[in-house]
């Protein structure tokens, strides 16, 4: 068991000397959509997102872990109502990633992200339009230039219901954005 332990402590440190610590911030489109049997309506949200990543290898195939700290900001209409909207989201990607160029690297990668609505305008987590926690399951892909810029899309799927409501509803997000990895 020792040896197992110090096998994969080498090993880790191994893989984190090649780390990277990423700052990542971009726009983001969120969907909450409600529906019950053949009637269904959505509200919309504009905003951005912010925060730092970190990326650690898995293997030399190009596999790699990378959880991160995301703030969102998030403001969503509906008719001439609106409110925004403020969450820290906790992804963790298992990343795939192949060389196409001598300067170009492309990315793939899917994981979970636990999300955690922190206030807003009118708190609406305390007066229960909208539930503080969500679980997303999500992907993403893209480009990586000269080892440090990133330009990358992903879309996340809500598991969880959006707002204390007897139908189904759940919160979806799109986001496009840039990254530099230090």
């Amino acid at each position: 068991m020792k040896k197992l332990l110090v096998l994969a402590a080498l090993l880790f440190i191994g893989y984190s000397a090649s780390a990277q610590f990423k700052i990542n911030a971009g726009y983001l489109h969120s969907k909450i959509s409600f529906s019950e049997s053949h009637l269904t309506a959505s509200y919309d949200g504009n905003g951005f997102y912010v925060g730092g990543l970190y990326e650690a290898p898995i293997s030399d195939i190009g596999l790699s872990i990378e959880p991160g700290v995301l703030f969102d900001y998030i403001k969503f209409k509906a008719h001439e109502m609106s409110t925004d909207i403020y969450y820290f989201r906790v992804p963790v990607h298992v990343n795939y990633s192949f060389e196409v160029a001598d300067a170009a690297t492309i990315f793939v990668g899917a994981g979970p992200s636990v999300v955690c609505g922190v206030g807003g305008s009118d708190d609406p987590f305390e007066d229960g339009a909208f539930k503080r926690f969500d679980l997303q399951l999500g992907a993403k892909a893209g480009v990586r230039f000269a080892k440090h810029f990133e330009v990358r899309a992903g879309y996340d799927w809500g598991v969880l219901k959006a707002a204390d409501a007897e139908i189904k509803n759940h919160r979806n997000a799109f986001t496009v954005g840039l990254a530099y990895a230090f």
